[in-house]
C-alpha cells in the first residue's frame, strides 16, 4: 500500500515565558523527518524573549508562523493555534519540552495506514540525569466498533490495571484531524485552566469512537520546578478540573455506557483529590490518618517519601495535624530547590521510624519505590503506598 504523505501537519505550540527551553522544542519541531509540516507558535503575552526567539527562527525557516497575542491561557492559545492552521492534521507540543525527530511521520503513517481520526504514542518523563517511559493500558493497535467498546471504553480514562489513565489525557502525544478537533476544542471554555487536556482528548474520543495505539515513546515531557510545584494545585484549579469533567460528560451521555464513564471520571477526580488535597480525605479513625495508605496513626514517626508536587502538599498536610516527619527523602534530593530539607533514600537507616509514606501516585513510580525500598530490606508493612480498593471504597461517599 503506498501512502500519501503529501499532506501537511500543522504543529502548534503554546508558548508563555519558556525562552529557558524554547530553542530545544522549536528545533526538535523543525527536525521532523516528515517535512511537510507547518510549524505554528503562539505567544500567549510572554514577557521574557520567547517573541524574540520565536521571530529569530521564522526568519530563515518559512515553514514558522508566529503569532503574537494577549496572555489569555493555554486552552485560548491553542484555539488560536487551530485556528490559523492550515494542515489537515494538527499536533501540539508544549513550548518546554522536544519530540523525537520521527514522532510527526510514525504518527501520519499510522493515520494513513489505518484510516484513523486519531492516533496516540507514549511519553517519557524526562528528568535531569534519567527519564521514565510512561505505561499505556492497552496493546498497540486500531480500535474501532466492537473492538473500542469493549476494550477501550471500560478503561480508557481511569485504568484499573495501572491506576492511572488509560489514554493519557495529554494532547501532545497525539495527531488530530483538523476538522474534527475543531469541533470539540471551539466549544471548551477558556478558563478551563486544568485538565483541558484530558476533557479535549476523551471528549473526542467519544465524538470519534476510532484510535490508533501506538505503544512506542515519542514525546519527551520535561520534569523540572521544584520550588514552585507546591503552589500548581489549589482550589481554582480544582473547580477547573470539575468543569473539564463536566465537559466530558456532555459526551458520554450519548451512549448507553454513559455510566461506565462517570465512574471512570469519578476514580480520576478521586485521584487528583488523593495526590493534592489531603485534607478532603475523611478521617475514618479518630486514631489514623490517610485512610487510602493503610494503618498510619498519628503518634507515627513518619519518613516521607517524595518531594514533588504530591509531596509538598503532604509535609505542609503532616506539620499541620502535629505529625512526626523525622525524615524526608527524594531520589532527587541533592537537585531540589526548596527552604525544607530533603534528604538521600540512604539516609533512612539513620532515623528511628514507623511508617514510610510514599508520596506518589503514578502507578509505575510507585511500584518502582516499593521494589527499590524492599531490596533495602525495608519490611513491606511499613511502606505505605495509595491503596486501589480503598480508593474505590471511598468513591461513593466522597465524590458527588
Amino acid at each position: 500500500m503506498v501512502l500519501d504523505l503529501n499532506k501537511m501537519v500543522s504543529v502548534v505550540i503554546p508558548i508563555y515565558n519558556a525562552e529557558k527551553y524554547l530553542e530545544q522544542c522549536i528545533e526538535s519541531v523543525l527536525s521532523q523527518t516528515y517535512n511537510n509540516i507547518e510549524v505554528i507558535c503562539v505567544d500567549d503575552g510572554s514577557t521574557d524573549n520567547s517573541l524574540l526567539i520565536c521571530n529569530k527562527y521564522a526568519q530563515y525557516d518559512k515553514r514558522i508562523k508566529v503569532i503574537h497575542k494577549f496572555n489569555e491561557g493555554v486552552t485560548s492559545a491553542r484555539k488560536t493555534g487551530v485556528n490559523s492552521a492550515s494542515g489537515k492534521w494538527i499536533m501540539f507540543v508544549d513550548s518546554d519540552d522536544w519530540i523525537d525527530a520521527e514522532m510527526c511521520q510514525v504518527l501520519v503513517e499510522k493515520a494513513l495506514l489505518y484510516d484513523t481520526p486519531l492516533v496516540s504514542v507514549r511519553y517519557r518523563r524526562c528528568y535531569e540525569n534519567y527519564f521514565i517511559e510512561n505505561q499505556m493500558g492497552f496493546k498497540e493497535g486500531l480500535y474501532e466498533d466492537t473492538r473500542f467498546e469493549n476494550e477501550i471504553i471500560p478503561n480508557f480514562i481511569f485504568s484499573k490495571k495501572i491506576r492511572d489513565y488509560g489514554v493519557d489525557a495529554s494532547m501532545d502525544t497525539k495527531l488530530f484531524e483538523k476538522e474534527k478537533l475543531y469541533e470539540v476544542i471551539s466549544r471548551l471554555d477558556d478558563d478551563i485552566i486544568f485538565h483541558e487536556d484530558g476533557a479535549i482528548v476523551y471528549s473526542y474520543i467519544l465524538q470519534n469512537k476510532k484510535i490508533y495505539i501506538c505503544n512506542k515513546a515519542m514525546y519527551n515531557y520535561r520534569m523540572s520546578d521544584y520550588s514552585s510545584s507546591i503552589h500548581s494545585f489549589d482550589d481554582v484549579k480544582y473547580d477547573s478540573y470539575k468543569k473539564a469533567k463536566k465537559f466530558i460528560k456532555e459526551y458520554a451521555n450519548r451512549y448507553s455506557y454513559k455510566d461506565i464513564i462517570y465512574e471512570q471520571l469519578d476514580m480520576c477526580e478521586l485521584k487528583h483529590i488523593l495526590m493534592f488535597m489531603p485534607d478532603m480525605i475523611p478521617i475514618y479513625d479518630k486514631d489514623k490518618i490517610l485512610y487510602p495508605f493503610g494503618d498510619i496513626y498519628k503518634t507515627d514517626k513518619i519518613v516521607l517519601y517524595g518531594a514533588g508536587t504530591m509531596g509538598m502538599k503532604y509535609y505542609q498536610y503532616l506539620i499541620n495535624k502535629g505529625i512526626d516527619v523525622c525524615l524526608w527523602i527524594d531520589k532527587r534530593w541533592n537537585e531540589i530547590d526548596t527552604e525544607y530539607k530533603i534528604s538521600s533514600i540512604e539516609d533512612i537507616n539513620s532515623v528511628d521510624y514507623d511508617k514510610i509514606l510514599v508520596a506518589v501516585g503514578k502507578a509505575d513510580i510507585i511500584r518502582n519505590i516499593k521494589e527499590e525500598l524492599l531490596l533495602r530490606n525495608i519490611e513491606e508493612d511499613k511502606i505505605c503506598c495509595l491503596d486501589f480498593k480503598k480508593m474505590e471504597n471511598m468513591r461513593k461517599s466522597l465524590i458527588v
